[in-house]
């Protein structure tokens, strides 16, 4: 073991007073790593480079058995941190299923960390074939041993009922036996060749996961459940030509161009969903919607600017002053609620980006947006109906825009449909879009004390300082109703935001855990 690291260098670095390096570490020390939970905060943990992976603990492995952040470094690449990241000194370790960004103390360190990483990789590439048989059968042994981020067991159990599903023992597109890849939002599984193209369409068409390497959250494999290849497939070929099929469907063996442009055809374009006269029809109901929708915008004001055009039509145009929501017991019905007291467009600017939703990331991908499939959409969102939802995304109905004055989203939370919930978020809808009445989901759940809902949605984040139209936020809601779990809940959340980035926060596991204390408590399933 010593002679084999001694062939990748030792990076210089300073050891805390009384520790000194071990002979199979490559290199060690304190770095920051962002979470993967739904907050994305920042955790200074003790890391080293060992048998081939990248381990870390709290604070130092002589303490406590330390976790695996990667069990291979061979399937990993290093590089800088993407531009978006607005902390410095800061590196991604990527692998086939996933990316960890982590920050180093300075530019010296992490480029220090980098080359560490990546000789190390380079190190596994060259002598991977000529280790010794013990070496391997120690590190094998080894990483059992090891806490790893997910427990095996219950992801071979997920893997096994997926499979059971109708259909799911092959590829939803090529046809592949044992698929072990998922994409969340569509509901199917896929081999690891159209895993790859899924991919490279981007999230707003394809989410994917993996079945062996990935947690999914509750709500996401009951999704999976309920969809599954057969039912997608049902929806998403539904008018497939009996021959003479283009682009002509992948088999197992296919190229990558024949499976680009199948799936592209499938899901983007969405070529066999409807007949080609339902997708004329509804290009010609598009092109009258946006001239309608540019016809009424310039009626506003011609001063306006296009965002305030656009935040008035969504939002004020289509209500009365003090008309309220149907069904709602939410609804403004004080004073406050006056045309004169609603918050100004210029003060609501701020908060445009929280309201409708991505549907209108992809140009390529066409959208219905109609009063007729307002009724529709909301029907299934309040029957928890994933199936039809699917089938309305099938269509090009936009199910995130709103209709009757409320959206599917809020519509699904208020009838407690958590996995409508869950695919209308997959599928684009914003967490803190607002009705209108200014009420997000957030206050709905809260409202009618659905816990489980608020933990779903503060996992998405949801915020929670939003106010509706009477100036009540989600807590003030909570409060109100006695709902004492919600309430702490949301408590631990504005303790967490508290917290400075630059310490350790304790908040973020404190808040994990009770989420999914009470959410063990409140759904049997995750007993």
């Amino acid at each position: 073991m010593q002679d084999r690291h001694s062939l990748v260098p030792k990076e210089v670095f300073l050891h805390p007073t009384g520790m000194s390096p071990e002979d199979d570490v490559v290199m060690e020390g304190y770095l920051f790593k962002r979470a993967t939970n739904a907050f994305k905060t920042w955790h200074r943990r003790w890391f080293q480079i060992k048998d081939n992976r990248l381990l870390y603990s709290h604070r130092s492995a002589d303490v406590e058995t330390p976790t695996v952040m990667e069990a291979d470094l061979k399937l990993c690449l290093v590089r800088q941190a993407p531009s978006s990241v607005e902390r410095a000194c800061c590196f991604e370790l990527v692998t086939p299923t996933k990316s960890h960004l982590l920050q180093a103390d300075s530019e010296t360190l992490c480029t220090a960390w980098m080359r560490a990483l990546q000789r190390t990789i380079h190190h596994l590439h060259e002598n991977d074939e000529s280790l010794p048989a013990n070496v391997r059968t120690l590190t094998s042994t080894n990483d059992e041993t090891v806490n790893h981020n997910s427990p095996i067991q219950s992801k071979d159990t997920l893997l096994a009922e997926l499979r059971r599903i109708a259909g799911n023992d092959k590829c939803a597109d090529c046809g592949a036996d044992s698929p072990k890849w998922a994409s969340i939002n569509l509901g199917v599984l896929l081999c690891i060749e159209c895993c790859g193209i899924h991919r490279s369409f981007g999230v707003q068409v394809s989410k994917v996961r993996s079945l062996t390497m990935d947690s999914l959250e509750p709500e996401q494999r009951k999704l999976m459940i309920a969809l599954g290849n057969r039912l997608v497939n049902s929806i998403y070929l539904a008018h497939l030509p009996n021959a003479n099929i283009v682009p002509p469907p992948p088999r197992p063996a296919s190229s990558r161009p024949v499976r680009k442009a199948w799936i592209k055809a499938k899901y983007v374009e969405r070529r066999f969903a409807r007949l080609d006269i339902e997708r004329a029809r509804s290009s010609a109901n598009v092109r009258a919607e946006g001239l309608r929708r540019n016809t009424a915008a310039k009626a506003i004001s011609p001063t306006r600017s296009n965002s305030d055009r656009k935040l008035y039509e969504g939002r004020y145009a289509a209500r009365s002053p003090s008309e309220p929501v149907a069904g709602s017991r939410l609804s403004p019905t004080s004073a406050k609620s006056e045309w004169k007291s609603t918050p100004s467009i210029a003060a609501d600017l701020k908060r445009v980006a929280s309201c409708g939703s991505d549907s209108d990331i992809d140009g390529s991908q066409e959208v219905i947006d109609n009063s007729e499939c307002g009724a529709r959409v909301l029907k299934a969102a309040a029957l928890g109906d994933v199936a039809e939802l699917c089938r309305l995304v099938a269509e090009g109905v936009d199910i995130h825009a709103p209709y009757a004055k409320t959206t599917a989203l809020h519509t699904a939370v208020r009838n407690n449909k958590g996995t409508a919930a869950e695919f209308l978020m997959l599928n684009g809808s914003k967490v803190n879009a607002l009705d209108a009445s200014l009420n997000s989901p957030l206050h709905i759940a809260c409202a009618n004390a659905l816990t489980l809902l608020v933990c779903q949605l503060m996992k998405r984040g949801a915020d929670q300082r939003l106010r509706n139209c009477n100036g009540e936020t989600a807590l003030d809601l909570a409060i109100e109703g006695t709902h004492a779990d919600i309430v702490t809940l949301l408590r631990l959340q504005e303790m967490r935001d508290e917290f400075t980035e630059e310490f350790n926060n304790p908040m973020d596991e404190t808040v994990d855990d009770v989420m999914m204390d009470i959410s063990r408590r409140m759904d049997p399933s995750l007993r």
